[in-house]
Parts: structure tokens; sequence; C-alpha cells
């Protein structure tokens, strides 16, 4: 995933919208182990959030499919329109596949799913040419 439209924004800024304070203790936790002094915003439904993310982009939703979970799909498929560089990640008691929509995650994968969102996102973006120019003699 690029983040060049958001590489001027720091810190890494991450939107959850989650049922309870136990899981919003949980996301904060963990996101402030995988990226420290990153920027965690809460939002209270998913409508906000999309407003919020329309406005302003973030570098990645995590989304708890108790908060309006019929709207998952709708709101993975919208972001990729209004949002392209945030990236949605969903979470529930149990992994599984809902239909038409992306892969949601155990609750007990977070740090390890933020773990390897946040690996993706700190590999620099390079190409085919930046790799053949850097193994080129000069």
């Amino acid at each position: 995933m690029s983040l060049s439209l958001l590489e001027s924004e720091s810190p890494c800024r991450v939107l959850v919208v989650v049922g309870s304070q136990r899981r919003l203790a949980e996301v904060r936790a963990a996101l402030g182990r995988v990226m420290p002094g990153g920027r965690v915003d809460i939002a209270d439904s998913v409508v906000e959030a999309l407003l919020r993310l329309t406005r302003k982009p973030a570098q990645l939703l995590v989304l708890d499919l108790v908060v309006d979970g019929a709207f998952a799909p709708a709101v993975v498929r919208h972001l990729a329109r209004v949002a392209p560089v945030t990236e949605v990640l969903v979470f529930d008691d149990h992994a599984r596949t809902v239909p038409g929509h992306q892969r949601v995650q155990a609750w007990e994968e977070l740090d390890s799913v933020l773990t390897r969102w946040w690996t993706a996102v700190q590999r620099p973006a390079t190409g085919p040419h930046d790799a053949d120019e850097a193994g080129s003699p000069a």
C-alpha cells in the first residue's frame, strides 16, 4: 500500500471504531506497541468514521464487526473510492470471511495483524527500476 498522499502527515493516523471500552483499550495498547507515537482517533460509529475519512484520510481504519457490522462490506467499498490510501482491518471474536467483504480477523490476532500491516507500510516503495538501478555498477 502506498502512503504517498499521506507522507507529509506525521505521525501515522489510525481511526478506530469499536464496540466497547475494553476493545478500545486493547487496540490502543496494540497500536502503542506496534507504532509508538502514532495518532489514534476514535469514532463512535461507522457513519462517523466515513465522514471523517472522507474529509481527512487515515492510514488505517480498525473496525469492530460488532459496530454496524452489516455495513462493513459497504464501508470497505466506499473507502476504496473516497479514501483509497486507508487500509481497513475488520475484527470480530472469530476469524471468518463475510460475504462480499474481506477477511475478518479474530481479536486474538490483533497484535500480529497490526505488526504485519505496520511492517508493510514501513517497507520502502521500490519498483523494478529501483531494484535494477541499485544493483547496477556506477
